[in-house]
């Protein structure tokens, strides 16, 4: 597997942002948070499945949490 190390930087630093708690995951209410965010003043709604399907595809253990290794990974995959 190969890293481009700016695209493995912002991801890092975006990850890093939602985040909140600092314990190197993100959970349903930062990736709710995240999603939220991202359509912030678009008048959008972010529904229950969206989120969970968020879930997901960037929870690659499928622990119930993205690890900040797996976010870079499907961020680097969806790049590429």
């Amino acid at each position: 597997m190969s890293f481009n190390l700016t695209t493995d930087v912002i991801a890092a630093e975006i990850f890093d942002q939602y985040d909140k708690d600092k314990n190197g995951y993100l959970d349903y209410k930062e990736v709710k948070f995240m999603l939220e965010d991202t359509y912030k003043g678009l008048n959008y709604t972010v529904k229950t499945e969206e989120i969970s399907n968020f879930l997901k595809s960037y929870d690659l253990n499928h622990d119930g949490k993205i690890s900040k290794q797996e976010y870079i990974q499907v961020v680097n995959k969806s790049m590429s």
